[in-house]
């Protein structure tokens, strides 16, 4: 799945298409829920597409935040990439947000700074500066 967000700015897709060469791909960007399309593009691949690994292209889209839509990349009719993409405009968001700061290993145990531990199919909650040994 691909993340974009609301802006008014350029935004990049990566993609590895079916079909590596130059010529015209077209790019449509359809609405998962109203099937409406918001984005349609042709971008002509140069020469140096064809040797990379993956494809980059750029452009504004019109997206809004919390929807879902669906990529299609066209190339002479035939379909070569597809995903979906989802418009967030949450900042970066890891799942240990201010929960689990860092984990170490030590000779005979672990600590870690405020978080639960599982082992040897216990939990335990560890505090600052806690040690447990295995």
């Amino acid at each position: 799945m691909i993340i974009l967000r609301e802006t008014s700015a350029s935004q990049t897709i990566k993609f590895i298409p079916r079909i590596t060469e130059t010529g015209i791909y077209t790019f449509n960007i359809i609405s998962e829920y109203n099937n409406q399309l918001i984005h349609n593009m042709d971008y002509t691949a140069d020469a140096s597409w064809e040797n990379s690994y993956y494809y980059e292209y750029s452009s504004v889209f019109k997206v809004v935040a919390d929807k879902i839509y669906n990529l299609e990349v066209i190339k002479n009719g035939k379909t070569v990439f597809r995903d979906r993409i989802f418009c967030s405009n949450q900042l970066e968001y890891s799942i240990n947000n201010d929960n689990f700061k860092e984990r170490v290993l030590l000779d005979g145990g672990i600590y870690e700074d405020n978080s639960c531990v599982l082992f040897d199919g216990y939990t335990s909650h560890v505090t600052k500066n806690e040690f447990i040994t295995l």
